[in-house]
């Protein structure tokens, strides 16, 4: 997987060890606790917060919070109303913590160029890694506050964390909505 991306300035650390994961886990705990806690990122959360049964074609249904059916129905109010930082921060914590590999996809630039460069690249290494039955869960979240990307640029001693990255063996889990292509491509 690291052959994948490792050119031209971008760069895949995998973390095994615990401390490499503990740390990583601690930047996205802050980074749920900081973006969560902000109401007005919780209502634009919420926004995109559907059912599981609504067929809509995008948004984040509930399945994908870990959330039944049932309590599907309520997750962009219990999202637009409530802070659910803590328990989130705690959740997604011991999940990273228990993961096998944490990964991080890093630059030495960063500018518009870079962000597409390395999201091309990202789609390669999602290829190799469904190739190889890896599994992944993406977090942008600490890349979204400067002070967190900081803290992990300097962990990892690289200039640009762009994502960060849960690695394992899973079973595949339901997709999100998309939008057909139709209705996105410009004629």
């Amino acid at each position: 997987m690291k052959a994948c991306v490792k050119r031209d300035g971008f760069d895949l650390n995998i973390l095994v060890d615990e401390a490499g994961k503990s740390a990583m886990s601690e930047i996205l705990a802050q980074s749920h606790k900081i973006q969560l806690g902000n109401k007005a990122f919780r209502k634009e959360l919420a926004s995109w917060v559907r059912s599981n049964t609504g067929g809509e074609k995008d948004g984040l249904p509930g399945y994908s919070f870990g959330y039944s059916d049932f309590q599907s129905y309520f997750g962009a109010f219990v999202f637009g109303t409530f802070d659910m930082s803590t328990s989130r921060a705690r959740i997604e914590t011991a999940y990273m913590k228990a993961s096998p590999a944490v990964g991080v996809l890093s630059t030495d630039q960063d500018d518009m160029m870079t962000w597409l460069k390395a999201g091309f690249l990202f789609e390669i290494l999602f290829l190799k890694a469904t190739e190889m039955d890896v599994r992944f869960d993406l977090f942008s979240q600490p890349i979204a506050i400067p002070e967190l990307r900081e803290d992990m640029a300097r962990i990892l001693k690289v200039k640009y964390p762009q994502l960060l990255i849960r690695m394992g063996y899973a079973e595949p889990s339901k997709h999100t909505p998309r939008r057909p292509l139709e209705e996105v491509l410009l004629p």
